[in-house]
């Protein structure tokens, strides 16, 4: 049998088809619209609500790994000690001295940073004291 036809039409089979005939679709009419309002009554929010803040916790604690990474085996450019021995080295790891229970001096931070501000305003110490002022000899018409 050749398998060159003159048009680009092929020839009919001369085995006959054996499938049967495709169907033939039709435009169907359009669902009627659900109401949402029984949601409610099937959905279990708690249970949804407590996975979401699973996956919140999850979340978060991967942004942490994220921000922590080479805490304490990457030494950052121009440093000699990682993150983790200069914050042991400034005496700032975590003895439970600072922590947030201590609330007896909590209490009393507003009024001490308001009693530090004024004593601050008041004194000004000079820095150079000590340092022999050479703008003294300078005659003030002159202009610089």
């Amino acid at each position: 049998m050749s398998v060159a036809t003159p048009t680009l039409l092929p020839r009919p089979a001369r085995f006959p088809h054996l499938l049967p005939p495709a169907p033939r679709v039709l435009p169907q009419p359009l669902k009627r619209r659900t109401s949402y309002g029984h949601l409610n009554a099937t959905r279990n929010l708690q249970k949804e609500l407590d996975d979401l803040s699973d996956e919140e916790v999850d979340l978060e604690e991967q942004n942490t790994a994220i921000h922590n990474r080479g805490y304490s085996y990457l030494v950052p450019i121009g440093r000699s000690l990682t993150q983790k021995e200069e914050k042991a080295d400034a005496g700032e790891d975590d003895d439970g001295d600072d922590g947030p229970g201590d609330t007896d001096e909590s209490t009393n931070d507003d009024e001490d940073d308001d009693d530090e501000d004024e004593d601050e305003d008041e004194e000004e110490d000079d820095m150079d004291a000590e340092l022999e002022d050479l703008d003294a000899d300078v005659p003030e018409d002159v202009d610089m």
